[in-house]
């Protein structure tokens, strides 16, 4: 049910099968939802580690070239307190 719903929230903001998304989230039971979500419409999700550090992540964002990017509140609100 919870995946159903958010497959809906992706396609409501656009997103569809072939679209590549970027995942920046500690393990939760959000980001099994989110990612099962992804899965199941065929987007393909970048897996980017929190831990790996601001930099690091923002150049595989590049790399990979996402569509869209989600983030955490955990993760975003690290960000925002960030020097880099």
């Amino acid at each position: 049910e919870k995946v159903l719903e958010a497959q809906l929230a992706l396609q409501k903001i656009g997103l569809e099968g072939g679209d590549r998304v970027g995942l920046l989230s500690e393990n939760s039971f959000e980001w099994a939802v989110t990612y099962l979500a992804f899965v199941s419409m065929g987007v393909t999700p970048a897996l980017l580690d929190p831990k790996a550090g601001e930099l690091d992540f923002k150049e595989k964002i590049d790399l990979v070239d996402i569509r869209a990017l989600f983030v955490s509140r955990t993760v975003s609100e690290k960000l925002s307190h960030s020097d880099l």
